[in-house]
């Protein structure tokens, strides 16, 4: 049943995003007037080279623009899972909103944006950037990122990372980090 799903939705993707103008046009409609595409309830797994590399749900997924530009947009909150070789989930990012430009590879979170990283470290932002192509997620707004040990960083403005967040950067932080008793790990 659940590739029967997947099946479905990339059927209809594939056929919603080529349909022949010609097709439309012979039922005297404008082109332009069939650029959006809704689905509910948006399940779809990533793999390559027979890995699973990710997996997205939406309650609702919304594909606009003109054939050149392309975006896909999720209105109702979207959950990202980043997957390891083993399955194990490395990244999780979540949202209330978030858009996709398809020819431009970024992507944009906005709206309680949290992401966990398989250490743990949980970060919050209201908007995050992310480039395909560059390989690294980045803000210029607030950014609380919690750590398993207690340490909490704040950075004000200027944040970037890896995609899997496990390597990051601030420009403009503040925070507060546990110290350890120096006499008890000197002994």
């Amino acid at each position: 049943m659940k590739y029967f799903k997947l099946f479905t939705v990339l059927f209809f993707f594939i056929f919603a995003c080529k349909t022949k103008s010609e097709d439309i046009k012979q039922f005297g409609f404008e082109e332009e007037k069939f650029n959006e595409v809704s689905i509910q309830d948006f399940e779809t797994t990533y793999s390559s080279n027979a890995q699973v590399k990710l997996k997205i749900t939406a309650p609702e997924l919304i594909k606009l623009g003109e054939k050149q530009d392309t975006y896909f947009e999720c209105n109702k909150g979207i959950v990202i899972l980043f997957y390891n070789p083993d399955l194990s989930i490395e990244t999780s990012l979540t949202s209330k909103h978030a858009v996709y430009y398809d020819k431009k590879n970024i992507g944009r979170a906005n709206g309680d944006v949290i992401i966990t990283n398989k250490k743990g470290s949980v970060l919050r932002t209201e908007e995050l950037f992310l480039d395909e192509k560059k390989q690294k997620i980045y803000t210029q707004k607030l950014v609380t990122i919690n750590d398993i040990d207690g340490s909490e960083i704040i950075g004000k403005g200027g944040f970037e990372s890896n995609l899997s967040f496990t390597a990051y950067q601030f420009t403009n932080v503040n925070g507060k980090i546990p110290i350890i008793d120096s006499l008890a790990t000197l002994k």
